[in-house]
């Protein structure tokens, strides 16, 4: 009797370990591309584009030197006008290298900010602090 016991205890302990290492993560973003680590030691903002899309909304291109990971890219990481970016209506896209990242988001009034902080490369480096005027 224990050992069929014994034997059922492990086989579910055995199964639900499967099922945890096989599955996906809730926060995880599915991504494609050829993005790899690069040897540097700085990551860094190369240049931005901003477009008024329509009514209240804006698209803004970043530029980086090496490829984002996307994992690092959240509400926190990139803030409007120095709070949390609201995350109803916003988008996150990344170019196939992880380059470019396009923000599109609605934005009230004529000038904002937008801040990049704590994002990370693919080679583990983070971002320093950006504020960006628009």
């Amino acid at each position: 009797m224990r050992t069929k016991i014994s034997f059922s205890i492990l086989a579910i302990l055995f199964f639900s370990f499967c099922v945890s290492a096989y599955s996906e993560p809730k926060q995880s973003m599915g991504y494609h591309g050829m993005r790899v680590a690069n040897d540097s030691v700085e990551f860094n903002l190369v240049s931005t584009k901003m477009e008024r899309v329509g009514e209240g909304k804006v698209q803004i291109d970043f530029l980086f030197d090496q490829g984002v990971d996307p994992r690092s890219v959240n509400g926190k990481t990139v803030k409007l006008n120095n709070g949390v970016l609201p995350m109803d209506d916003t988008k996150f896209l990344f170019s196939k290298d992880g380059k470019t990242m396009r923000l599109s988001m609605p934005v009230k009034g004529g000038s904002f900010s937008v801040t990049l902080e704590d994002i990370v490369s693919f080679s583990g480096v983070s971002l320093k602090k950006v504020e960006i005027q628009f």
